[in-house]
């Protein structure tokens, strides 16, 4: 199954053990034992409304607020593509231009950023698909510009094993 083989390929990453959903109420979204938070693209292209709109893409956002308050550190995962990106069909690719880097269609929901300052939560944003040619999908492929580390690395130098992703 596709879940099994990302658990093969990231168990260096993700350790033995996992964070868990709590599925006894569905008013709430609590997890439990989560070191990090990943939040996936959470982005305004990627919002009702964007270039790229997922329909009620926004539903996330509640959830992954409260997901917050279990972790110890949020990162924040986004496209963050130059202008002339080989994957926009302008340029022979399959995308419409959609998260240009600085562009109002680029930026994070603001919900989630303001409520990672007032939950005061440390916090890192890893950016992909920043070269021309760099076609990147997955939060593992995305860079923090500050440290140079990949996601993956970044975890594992804080040792890092418990994640919760969402987006």
């Amino acid at each position: 199954s596709e879940a099994s083989t990302l658990d093969e390929r990231f168990a260096h990453v993700l350790g033995t053990k996992r964070g868990t959903y709590n599925s006894d109420s569905p008013r709430t979204y609590g997890f439990v034992g989560a070191e990090a938070l990943i939040i996936v693209d959470v982005q305004t292209d990627f919002l009702p409304g964007g270039v790229l709109r997922v329909p009620n893409g926004d539903a996330v956002i509640s959830p992954l607020i409260q997901a917050m308050d279990d972790a110890k550190l949020v990162v924040f995962s986004r496209d963050w593509h130059p202008t002339n990106h080989s994957s926009f069909v302008e340029n022979g690719g399959a995308w419409p231009i959609h998260c240009v880097g600085g562009t109002e269609g680029a930026r994070l929901n603001t919900k989630l950023t303001r409520a990672v300052i007032a939950k005061e939560k440390e916090y890192m944003t890893f950016s992909k698909g920043m070269n021309v040619d760099e076609d990147a999908y997955s939060a593992f492929e995305a860079v923090d510009e500050l440290t140079g580390l990949d996601l993956a690395a970044e975890l594992h130098r804080r040792k890092i094993s418990d994640l919760v992703i969402g987006g």
